[in-house]
């Protein structure tokens, strides 16, 4: 006598459901060198995660909620093996004749690049996790660190040692870079990594959230952000800065007098100047809603509101005798002068 369809179907069902049940969890803690942790239930109620035992076996954690590769997009807690502990130091130098072109890129980790001694390029490369070669090469007009078979900073906190005068160019995606030292010119691009400058001369830095620190700037400057703040201090009075952002705000702190220029434009970020006394120079503000505030104090030449009692306008002001410039344009972020 044959079953009918639905009998079949449920009859199969009941015996799948009934062997699963037997196999949850004990089937997996009897395996050899598996441990289930029974302290530490999913999220959604599930079986404990299971961490292998053996002596060459990795061992595997879950992810916490937050992060995001972690999470599968059906909702899943994905599993990862915890990272190999740091490798030895490496290091690479070459002979040069002078000052040289220097070119990285950097995926993750931390670049330290300064000045060196005269005909001699060096780097150094700490707290790596991979175990690759570290050599300098030359491609071209300029040298590169090479990483074993690819050319990224991957980890670790590379050191570069330039001779001076020397010309760099670091492209960079979440690697923080520091730079001290007397080189030629600068180019550094970061994605979200920050670039922290002892000592700089002629740089031009581009982050889209990375902040910019200069403590001491001798020569001119191009900054542009989209969300990164920049906070600049001058080390002299023909001071020239060319600074914009969408919402970043910039400090910068110096002399402004003969030969400087300042020119600094934001959507909503603030702009703060702490200015010397001895200062001089002529001061041009437009924005949309932003606002005007002076402790130096200036002398207004002239200005305009676009609605009374809701701030912006263009403003025209002198400081001194006027002998530097100084121009500000934001949309609605505030323009702050105040005595250093």
């Amino acid at each position: 006598m044959k079953a009918s369809a639905p009998a079949v179907i449920v009859l199969v069902a009941a015996l799948v459901s009934s062997r699963l049940a037997a196999a949850a969890p004990e089937s997996v803690a009897s395996a050899p060198g598996v441990r289930v942790d029974a302290s530490r239930p999913l999220p959604d109620g599930g079986a404990a995660p299971v961490e292998a035992t053996g002596s060459d076996a990795p061992v595997w954690q879950w992810r916490d909620d937050d992060d995001d590769e972690g999470v599968s997009s059906s909702g899943s807690h994905a599993a990862t093996a915890e990272l190999p502990p740091p490798g030895p130091p490496k290091s690479a130098q070459l002979e040069v004749t002078g000052p040289v072109k220097f070119h990285l890129v950097a995926q993750s980790g931390q670049v330290e690049m300064v000045t060196g001694r005269a005909g001699l390029v060096r780097a150094v490369l700490t707290g790596a996790r991979a175990s690759s070669s570290l050599t300098l090469v030359r491609r071209g007009d300029h040298l590169e660190v090479q990483f074993g078979d690819h050319r990224q900073l991957r980890g670790g906190l590379l050191r570069v040692e330039l001779p001076a005068s020397s010309n760099a160019e670091i492209n960079s995606g979440a690697a923080d870079i520091l730079l001290d030292g007397q080189f030629g010119e600068v180019l550094a691009r970061t994605r979200s990594g920050q670039v922290h400058a002892a000592r700089l001369g002629a740089a031009e830095i581009e982050t889209i959230s990375g902040d910019v620190i200069v403590d001491a700037s001798s020569g001119p400057l191009r900054i542009h952000t989209d969300s990164g703040d920049a906070a600049i201090v001058s080390a002299q009075p023909i001071a020239a800065l060319d600074f914009s952002s969408t919402t970043g705000s910039l400090s910068w702190q110096g002399l402004c007098a003969k030969g400087c220029r300042l020119s600094a434009e934001s959507s909503s970020g603030e702009l703060s100047f702490a200015l010397e006394a001895k200062s001089s120079f002529e001061l041009t503000f437009g924005s949309r809603t932003g606002d005007l505030h002076d402790t130096l104090p200036l002398v207004v030449h002239r200005q305009l509101h676009h609605r009374p009692n809701f701030g912006g306008g263009w403003t025209e002001a002198g400081y001194g005798k006027g002998e530097g410039i100084i121009e500000c344009d934001t949309l609605s972020g505030d323009l702050t002068l105040r005595p250093r």
